[in-house]
């Protein structure tokens, strides 16, 4: 079918298809002799391309002279890919044929060939060739200088990558250069990340830092913590972003003295980055802090101690919280919430006989964010012995959150049931509003004995809760109801 010219082009193309999965040697030469065809060519290139035979890079090769326009530009991509050394020379001269688009095509293929010769004749080629193709050269160049690296090659690499970012290459190759360069030195790198963090040129500098990202060991982190003496306040963020992270610990006391005084988006940027180390010793900076005169740090500083990992933090908001400062009690609980301390339900409850009404009510709600099932009984007790409006609502609305996010609210609905006998008329209707939302047969039954009680509050909320129920079985009573 391949070599059918009057089969139906489909046809010859699906045979391409099947040639890829199972196509040897045999299928070699027809599937070459498509290579120069306008329609045909993608599809026998992919077929080709999957075949291990050596005879395939001969044929491509051969290819390199005969084909043109398109399928030309594929046949070289296809030559890229299977790194064909031996193709080298062919393609160094297509580089320089003054085609742009043929010559970017063999310069990335040279650079996915990757060997000295091929990354000699990108060299040779970049002063010759037109502005517009010296881009592929370039990322040839660094795609060979990788494969170099890759294959044990370290100088040569090396001597390729200081090459480009000491060019006048565009800033993203000089850039990527320069931290190829640094990390292919490895340990020896350090040198030149110290060097280039000085360089006046910004995308030398930040190149270099981002370099630093993938480098492991204390004197890269002593080296940075170094220049940020030294450096502009744009700069010194830069350097401070990556110390947050490389992870290291030993980088705390900058993070810490930078954070404290100075440019504000460097002291913002510092608790960030110290808030990644997780370190404790960041704590007790991050607490000073909130009272910080500047209203934005203040707000960064309780930000990171809401998301600050460990136990340590855990600790220093539950000492603000044991406080007598209403304020900061205000806060503690903020904090609280949004760092999910289960271990702060006990003084929660305890906060439930606070003098500031605010700090009281605020801490039953919590109670019912952070506390489960276990807590109920403590929120009954303090449904019986509160009667302020504000009280009142705290405790419902923990009640309710409590049995709304258990999997099964069922058995806690009958405790809340259990409660209704011995209750005064406001708690009474509290725990009906409660039953409302949770809703289920008992509490059902329950609400619509409620809604016969001699209490003209509590008949109102039974009547409001059977109105909103979850179910359609309480229709039928709602309209008992209003016949009567």
């Amino acid at each position: 079918t391949v070599k059918d010219s009057s089969a139906p082009l489909k046809a010859r193309i699906d045979a391409c298809r099947q040639l890829a999965i199972i196509g040897g040697k045999d299928s070699i030469a027809p599937l070459a002799a498509l290579l120069g065809d306008e329609q045909l060519s993608h599809n026998a290139r992919y077929a080709l391309q999957m075949n291990p035979d050596p005879a395939v890079d001969e044929a491509l090769r051969s290819a390199l002279n005969t084909a043109k326009g398109r399928p030309l530009v594929g046949v070289i991509h296809t030559v890229g890919y299977r790194r064909d050394a031996k193709a080298v020379g062919t393609l160094g001269n297509l580089v320089n044929s003054g085609n742009p688009v043929v010559a970017g095509a063999a310069a990335r293929a040279l650079g996915s060939i990757g060997n000295a010769e091929a990354v000699q004749a990108l060299q040779q080629a970049l002063s010759k060739v037109p502005a517009e193709c010296r881009l592929d050269c370039y990322e040839g160049l660094l795609r060979g200088a990788e494969s170099l690296a890759a294959g044990g090659k370290t100088q040569d690499a090396i001597a390729v990558y200081d090459q480009l970012y000491k060019s006048d290459a565009p800033h993203q190759v000089r850039g990527g250069a320069l931290r190829a360069a640094i990390l292919t030195r490895q340990t020896e790198g350090q040198t030149l990340l110290k060097e280039q963090l000085g360089n006046a040129d910004y995308i030398l500098f930040s190149a270099a830092v981002q370099a630093s990202h993938q480098m492991r060991g204390a004197g890269v982190t002593t080296t940075l913590t170094d220049a940020m003496k030294s450096l502009s306040a744009d700069r010194r963020i830069v350097v401070i972003q990556a110390l947050g992270v490389r992870g290291e610990k030993s980088a705390m006391p900058a993070l810490l003295d930078a954070a404290k005084t100075g440019d504000k988006a460097v002291r913002i940027a510092a608790l960030q980055a110290a808030t990644e180390l997780g370190d404790p010793s960041a704590v007790p900076v991050l607490v000073q802090l909130l009272d910080d005169s500047d209203g934005e740090i203040a707000k960064v500083a309780q930000d990171c101690l809401a998301t600050f990992p460990g136990r340590e933090a855990d600790a220093a908001v539950g000492r603000m919280f044991a406080g007598d400062n209403a304020d900061k009690q205000r806060l503690a609980l903020d904090l609280m919430g949004r760092r999910r301390m289960t271990s702060g339900v006990p003084a929660l409850l305890k906060a439930a006989n606070a003098a500031d009404s605010k700090v009281r009510a605020d801490s039953i709600k919590m109670v019912g964010d952070l506390g489960g099932p276990e807590q109920l009984p403590a929120l009954f007790d303090l449904l019986k012995n509160t009667g302020q409006p504000q009280d009142l609502a705290a405790v419902e609305q923990a009640i309710t959150t409590i049995c709304l996010r258990a999997t099964d609210s069922r058995p806690l609905a009958d405790k809340v049931v259990g409660q209704l006998g011995a209750a005064q008329p406001p708690q009474k209707a509290v725990l009906v509003r409660v039953l409302g939302a949770v809703g289920g047969p008992s509490a059902l039954q329950a609400v619509v004995a409620c809604a016969k009680d001699d209490n003209a509050d509590v008949r109102s909320a039974a009547a409001r809760a059977l109105g909103t129920w979850k179910t359609v079985d309480a229709a039928p009573i709602l309209l008992s109801m209003a016949k009567e």
